[in-house]
Parts: structure tokens; C-alpha cells; sequence
């Protein structure tokens, strides 16, 4: 079980508040892609921040701490309608971030199996390299 050291993560407090508040305010109104071009438009150059934003709601291999944050947030905010197994998710999330984030990418992948919805191939890509690096044999 992989616990969280706060103390290791003071440094990304000000970029996760940051990034954050963008994706909050942001894209709900203008998107990703617009969102991208204003950060570099305004000289926001900060790749942390940059690759948190675009892989929000696909993740990616190898992400960040930050990168996890964002995802994860993203996926248990409260307002979200609920889905199953939200409650244990939410919990988890500050139980074991990268078991929550592991939990998530398949209970995303099994949700949408089951309805015939074609899967985001960086989501499938995301589940695959997770699933190896935690050594599941789910």
C-alpha cells in the first residue's frame, strides 16, 4: 500500500491549487484545447500543469503526482453523478493514490464495456501500463 508523504508534495501545493482552479473554472467553459492555447498564449509554461490538464479525463502512462490528483478530482468531485462504487473510490483516494487510480481506469473501462461505448485508446493504454507496473493479474 502506497501511502501519501505530504510532506514530499509542498512544493506542488501551489501548482495543484492552480491547475486546479483553471480546469474548475476553465474548462467547463472553453475546453481543453482552448484552455492549452491560452496557458502557452500567456506564457504558462509549466509541463506538470500542462500534462495535468490534457490528461484529466484520459490519463496517461507514467503520470505525475499532480497529474494523479487532477485525474482522480476529476473523476470523484462531488458534483459528478454518482457511479458505482463512487463511495470507495472517494475513500481510497486518501487511503492509496495509485490504487484508487488503477481502480478507476478499470472500473471506467468495465462501465463502458458494458454499455458498447468505444474506449479512448490512451485509456486503454493507461489501464495496460498501470495494471503491469502494480503487477495485476486482474
Amino acid at each position: 500500500m502506497r501511502y501519501i508523504d505530504f510532506s514530499s508534495v509542498k512544493e506542488t501545493i501551489g501548482k495543484i491549487y492552480f491547475g486546479i482552479c483553471i480546469c474548475v473554472f476553465a474548462y467547463a467553459v472553453i475546453g481543453v484545447p482552448i484552455l492549452l492555447g491560452m496557458l502557452k498564449k500567456y506564457g504558462v509554461k509549466d509541463e506538470e500543469i500542462i500534462y495535468a490538464i490534457e490528461s484529466h479525463t484520459t490519463g496517461r502512462p507514467g503520470m505525475s503526482m499532480l497529474e494523479k490528483i487532477v485525474y482522480i478530482a476529476d473523476y470523484i468531485e462531488p458534483g459528478r453523478r454518482e457511479l458505482p462504487n463512487m463511495a470507495d473510490v472517494r475513500q481510497l483516494a486518501f487511503r492509496d493514490i495509485d490504487e484508487c487510480l488503477y481502480r478507476i481506469l478499470k472500473d471506467s473501462l468495465v462501465y463502458l464495456d458494458s454499455k458498447n461505448i468505444t474506449v479512448d485508446p490512451m485509456t486503454q493504454r493507461t489501464y495496460d501500463y498501470y495494471k503491469k507496473e502494480m503487477g495485476k493479474e486482474d
